[in-house]
């Protein structure tokens, strides 16, 4: 992760969780202090927390390392997002969208999927405004995001 240099000086603490959302089954974390900054505008604190880029999958000849969910983009969004995932190996794959009361409302994906990168666009006509969490199964991979359509 990278702390922009404009970030209000102080201790942050960095936390990562390991489960499927929102059990967590493994949970780390470590503090760290981030000087003043050198020059560049200071930001209001938390102003930045969201905006951190996504790390990028490990490859090798192209090819998926881990299993990996990312974040949508855009996000929030209005009319459409795309969702990206990787696979390591050929897998039967599941990605679904969920509202908040845990009701399935949209199965984008559910079929075999050849390693590698892959990306499914979703078109919020069927969506209403609000939060929605979208869960991506791929044998024992599991993994869950949350999204928000504006309008």
């Amino acid at each position: 992760q990278n702390v922009p240099a404009g970030a209000p000086a102080g201790t942050y603490t960095i936390t990562a969780k390991v489960g499927s959302f929102p059990i967590a089954s493994a949970t780390d974390s470590f503090v760290f202090t981030k000087a003043a900054a050198k020059g560049g505008t200071a930001m209001a604190g938390g102003a930045w927390s969201d905006t951190w880029a996504e790390s990028s999958t490990e490859t090798i000849g192209g090819q998926a390392l881990r299993f990996h969910l990312a974040a949508n983009h855009p996000n929030p969004f209005d009319e459409a997002t795309t969702i990206t995932f990787d696979l390591p190996e050929a897998r039967h794959v599941r990605l679904r969208v969920y509202n908040l009361l845990g009701q399935e409302v949209m199965r984008p994906v559910d079929g075999f999927h050849e390693a590698g990168r892959h990306r499914v666009r979703i078109e919020a006509e069927r969506l209403g405004a609000g939060v929605y969490l979208y869960t991506l199964e791929a044998g024992d991979f599991r993994a869950t995001r949350r999204m928000v359509r504006l309008r």
